[in-house]
């Protein structure tokens, strides 16, 4: 966020794009799962989805401790 603001794209803007993606983010992953070939390695799948949880976690965290400007 201190980034998008030294770039002059503001909070709002980032607040918006962040809210998208954590909107989002599983219908994606699951499209990519869906396309991987038979035999693709279970626990591969299982770490980056729970990966990707995790930083959809992270941004609604953020989400909730930054302040509108």
């Amino acid at each position: 966020m201190q980034a998008a603001d030294l770039c002059g794209v503001g909070t709002l803007a980032m607040k918006a794009m962040f809210e998208d993606i954590e909107a989002n983010a599983e219908q994606p992953a699951g499209a990519a799962i869906a396309a991987l070939p038979n035999g693709f390695p279970d626990q591969l799948v299982t770490s980056t989805l729970a990966a990707i949880s995790h930083r959809v976690r992270l941004v609604a965290d953020l989400l909730s401790r930054t302040p509108h400007v």
